[in-house]
């Protein structure tokens, strides 16, 4: 059932309320549902990548939502993106938040389809990137296909070794249910860990972190 926010007290916010996040400002929907449109739990990750950005030149975000990673990865100088999810609700959100920040959305940019069908298109295509953002949802169904990170994620991996050869891969997991050394052993072994690290301190809620995520030097 969709789930809506009542307001207690005070006035309602602007639809097109926006937050300042990691140097981005970012669209937020605090009235219709539980989807704000940004994960505030990567804050952390966000300031970890900064370092590495000079390094890439191209990149593309899987899973991409309302891209809050391609924004901060262009604005920190990644030249090109290319953003991949299968809603295009989700893309329309993400040009928004393009122009709230001074970028141009390129249409070309933002491909409305199914990531792994995507994937196999690159690879056939000998597509390359030098940075790929992997950020499945824990469960997904859309209407031709499913995902589940313990039948996709390992298999997933395995397939962006070659859109990625000598580039860098950040994969993030979001559920308690797969602890770290199961979340790990999904990725090839000639896979290089340059950082973990779980949900930002004043997220945590159980004594075991939900968020996985790491950055990955690919050979």
């Amino acid at each position: 059932d969709k789930i809506e926010s009542r307001l207690v007290w005070g006035t309602s916010p602007d639809p097109r309320y926006a937050v300042l996040h990691n140097g981005m400002l970012l669209f937020c929907d605090l009235l219709e549902n539980k989807n704000t449109g940004i994960f505030m739990d990567m804050r952390d990750v966000r300031n970890a990548l900064l370092p590495f950005y000079g390094t890439f030149s191209s990149m593309l975000n899987l899973f991409s939502y309302t891209g809050a990673f391609s924004i901060h990865a262009l604005r920190a100088g990644v030249l090109q993106c290319v953003n991949v999810d299968s809603s295009k609700a989700a893309h329309a959100r993400a040009k928004d938040n393009y122009r709230l920040n001074g970028l141009v959305p390129d249409d070309r940019d933002f491909i409305a389809g199914d990531a792994e069908e995507w994937i196999k298109m690159f690879i056939k295509k000998k597509k390359s990137f030098s940075f790929i953002v992997y950020d499945p949802p824990t469960f997904s169904r859309a209407k031709r296909s499913h995902f589940s990170i313990r039948r996709d994620f390992r298999r997933h991996c395995g397939m962006l070794n070659e859109l990625a050869p000598g580039g860098y891969v950040l994969t993030a997991m979001n559920t308690v249910s797969v602890p770290k050394e199961e979340y790990v052993s999904y990725h090839p072994r000639s896979w290089k860990r340059m950082f973990f690290m779980n949900e930002a301190e004043d997220f945590r809620f159980a004594k075991d972190p939900y968020l996985k995520v790491a950055l990955w030097k690919l050979p």
